[in-house]
């Protein structure tokens, strides 16, 4: 890849992009029963990325279960995954709710992440 030349930019020219749902997550908190529960902002709609089914062959590459269903979501903002006290962003497309667990970064040179997600439940519910 070139960097600066933003092939997510270019690929939204030719594909189009989707509407998604997005939740940053803030931190955790404290719940009444003593539990950390992980906390997100009001939901902003993001319309300028892409959410592409992950392909079988991926899944091997990633070390990720199998047994679950994974998308991934490519978009020009500062997406969290999952991390050390981090429980990462959530995103709402298509009628189900993900959780964004990794995210490759071309943020610094082109201005986007390719973030893997993983199927947590139908849209909707509270994040």
């Amino acid at each position: 890849m070139i960097p600066g030349l933003n092939l997510l930019g270019v690929a939204m020219r030719i594909v189009g992009a989707q509407a998604v749902t997005y939740y940053r997550n803030t931190g955790r908190i404290t719940s009444e029963t003593g539990r950390d529960v992980a906390e997100y902002a009001a939901p902003v709609v993001i319309n300028t990325g892409s959410v592409q089914p992950l392909g079988g062959e991926r899944y091997a590459e990633a070390g990720i279960d199998q047994h679950r269903e994974y998308v991934t979501w490519w978009v020009p903002a500062d997406v969290l995954g999952i991390g050390r006290d981090i429980s990462g962003d959530i995103i709402e497309y298509g009628g189900a709710r993900y959780q964004c667990q990794h995210a490759t970064s071309w943020f610094a040179q082109d201005g986007w992440k390719e973030v893997v997600c993983v199927l947590v439940g139908r849209a909707g519910g509270h994040a």
